[in-house]
């Protein structure tokens, strides 16, 4: 029986128009422009993705570019250039449109997952048209709770963030027709269905999910859970070996990811915190109950989390609690796995997922961030859109009609808020300055870089005055964390802000200091700006 007639016209045209409303929603992100906080590196200024030509293209794969390495989001990136131009509304389109994508295809993704758990049931529904209805419907809610989250604006609103939009999209390819192998593989010998197209086209997703992110070393654990739960492939260590063999080939290509990713990521690795394990243990634990807290109750949405550092020795009272709930989650579901499998599962997908940017190996001064939600939303999605149709039908079965479409409306009326809240926070993107200006209004007088981000915008469209307010305060916070190698850029951007009011004679200082503050000779641009402060404080005198 073909897809078509198992889910009837629901799912296709529910699917269709999950993506358009999630377009619809996400749009107004082509109107943002760039922003200063990865895009100058990754877009304004890369002079590798102006050209779109095999070159490029061997660069993309035998070159590091902001400590990562993500061959296809560099060609992708290249190939908007090519389509676009410079101009941010291409790139923002791009980004929407393969989440609009990703929103689509996880509609069939879900449904194949419910159908596989043999979820949506009720004892007083005897039709399976009926509960291949209903399957696909929570299907459609769980991809329209997925892609219309605020937590999912950072990595669509954000150019920055192709490389996740673009993980995710085959992810979920790699996922699907994982599927259909499994399918496939209970109607011919074990041989013969790992020669089928659906294993080949899981090894082609999974290693175009690889070249997009680092992140997608996760689908290894993923695909064997989805073994385990709900496909019923694990039952025992001979089953398990079968299934690692299998997948021998996203093995070695997970493992070549992995060693490229820590070799790129080697300077932003000893530019991080200095956190001790236990704290970093600690800080892990908060972060997995709070980003389930922010997909029910997202408040607070900020484009960087500060890390709190040593928390073992300053917090420990606080922060303990989170490890002792992980813990008793964890015993709770292992229990209960041998009666009912879909919670150690759930639990184990999302661990699997949130494992590589948890901060055990610390990368950047973050503990959480929004984007790092993208992924592990498939899961709660999952959860959210079974859940709500499983109690709708249990509340219908026994008679109470009413009261099972009020838990509809109330389903619906939490989609409309968190779509509210979402085009806010593309409002938020909108360029630097309000990016900045929302960090600062989160943590004011904590995060350096903001302030000095939010100067430099300022000081491009004229707002003196303000862009020395925000220096002065970026210098502050510099000197009061100690970061010696802040002094030297934050000193010339303050000389270029005091030269623009008029102040040569302030702003010959401020170059001057930051000549003084480098580590290692001056860039040229420096010394040419001290010289033409120089000439002008001495017309001045």
């Amino acid at each position: 029986m073909n897809q078509g007639h198992r889910y009837g016209r629901l799912l296709p045209i529910g699917a269709l128009l999950a993506a358009l409303v999630t377009f619809a929603v996400f749009f107004p992100a082509t109107r943002n422009d760039f922003v200063d906080l990865d895009d100058l590196g990754y877009i304004v200024a890369n002079p590798h993705i102006r050209t779109f030509d095999l070159q490029m293209m061997a660069d993309s794969f035998t070159r590091f570019f902001e400590a990562n390495w993500h061959p296809l989001t560099m060609i992708s990136l290249a190939l908007d250039f090519r389509l676009w131009g410079m101009d941010p509304y291409g790139f923002h389109l791009t980004n929407v449109v393969i989440h609009c994508c990703s929103v689509f295809l996880a509609c069939f993704l879900f449904t194949d997952l419910y159908r596989e758990a043999g979820c949506i049931r009720s004892a007083a529904v005897e039709d399976n048209a009926h509960l291949s209805r209903n399957g696909a419907a929570a299907a459609i809610a769980a991809a329209l709770f997925f892609g219309l989250h605020p937590l999912r604006v950072e990595s669509v609103a954000w150019v920055s963030e192709r490389k996740d939009v673009l993980c995710l999209f085959f992810m979920i390819s790699a996922m699907w027709w994982h599927i259909r192998h499994a399918r496939r593989q209970l109607q011919a010998s074990p041989e013969r269905s790992q020669l089928s197209g659906a294993y080949w086209m899981v090894q082609l997703t999974a290693c175009l999910a690889l070249l997009s992110k680092p992140s997608a070393v996760s689908l290894l654990p993923v695909l064997l859970i989805m073994d385990w739960y709900p496909l019923g492939r694990i039952s025992g260590r001979a089953s398990l070996v079968r299934m690692v063999v299998e997948k021998l080939p996203l093995l070695v290509m997970t493992a070549g990811a992995s060693l490229l990713t820590v070799a790129a990521q080697q300077y932003a690795i000893t530019r991080a915190p200095d956190v001790a394990p236990l704290s970093r243990l600690l800080v892990a634990c908060k972060a997995l109950l709070f980003y389930l807290w922010q997909s029910l109750w997202p408040v607070g949405l900020a484009p960087f989390y500060p890390h709190p550092g040593n928390v073992h020795a300053t917090e420990l009272a606080a922060y303990l609690p989170y490890l002792l709930l992980v813990v008793a989650i964890s015993a709770v579901v292992a229990w209960r796995a041998a009666l009912d499998r879909k919670w150690a599962a759930l639990w184990l997908y999302y661990l699997a997922v949130l494992l590589p940017v948890l901060g055990v190996i610390q990368v950047g001064g973050q503990w959480i961030a929004d984007r790092y939600t993208y992924l592990p939303a498939l899961g709660v999605s999952l959860l959210w859109g079974g859940g709500v149709f499983w109690f709708a039908e249990r509340i219908r079965s026994q008679g109470g009609k009413t009261a099972a479409l009020a838990v509809i409306m109330i389903a619906t009326l939490q989609l409309s808020a968190y779509t509210v809240q979402t085009s806010r926070m593309i409002q938020v993107w909108r360029n630097s300055e309000t990016l900045e200006t929302r960090e600062i209004s989160l943590f004011p007088h904590q995060v350096g870089a903001t302030y000095y981000s939010r100067a430099k915008f300022r000081n491009e469209k004229g707002r003196f005055t303000e862009a020395l307010a925000d220096i002065d305060e970026a210098l502050v916070i510099a000197r009061r964390k100690q970061l010696p190698d802040k002094f030297s850029a934050i000193h010339i951007a303050r000389a270029d802000i005091l030269r623009n009011l008029g102040r040569p004679a302030e702003a010959l200082e401020a170059a001057e200091s930051a000549i003084s503050e480098c580590i290692g000779p001056p860039p040229e641009a420096y010394v040419r700006l001290r010289e033409e402060l120089a000439k002008q404080a001495a017309i001045q005198r």
